[in-house]
């Protein structure tokens, strides 16, 4: 739950971190998110996405970079918690807005063993996540030295080298 609210408050529309920064205030970005899930039978994964011009890429990365570090070494506000929680606990409503979605959750989740009442004590702790939670999981989970970045386009229209960006840098070219 922490970390669904983390990802929402960093990534998770319009008034998240990453859309303010890189895309309101740099102007580097059309869209831009941030997006953890976890599957059934493994832990989850952490995604962010977005587009921007080529010119802009390394800039763009190292605005979201700063956006995970603040993540990872300040508590969100309460502002931001209430939003982003709303905003999850609000996404329900769409695992049941078709008796098939119903029946296939409650079937998927039997099958994985969950307990019948799991959806329940979810929505509960995500209700419960505080802003002490969410730098928590931020620090514990989101580790940046561990990212797989990809990027595509022309090197030379990057704007600067990616490996201005002090990360190892491995060129794979598509045809």
């Amino acid at each position: 739950a922490s970390l669904e609210v983390m990802a929402d408050i960093l990534g998770g529309g319009f008034r998240s971190r990453l859309v303010r920064r890189v895309r309101t205030e740099l102007g580097y970005a059309y869209n831009i998110s941030a997006y953890w899930g976890a599957n059934y039978g493994h832990p989850g994964l952490f995604t962010i996405s977005g587009s921007t011009k080529s010119a802009s890429t390394a800039d763009t990365i190292q605005a979201i970079r700063q956006e995970i570090e603040k993540m990872r070494y300040a508590e969100v506000t309460g502002e931001e918690l209430q939003a982003a929680k709303d905003a999850v606990l609000n996404s329900f409503v769409f695992n049941f807005d078709r008796p098939a979605k119903t029946l296939s959750r409650m079937v998927t989740l039997d099958y994985y063993g969950y307990p019948r009442d799991f959806l329940f004590q979810y929505q509960k702790a995500v209700a419960a996540v505080s802003s002490a939670d969410v730098l928590r999981v931020a620090k514990q989970y989101i580790r940046p030295g561990d990212f797989t970045i990809v990027t595509a386009g022309k090197p030379d229209d990057f704007g600067k080298p990616l490996s201005t960006l002090g990360m190892p840098v491995k060129e794979i070219e598509l045809k």
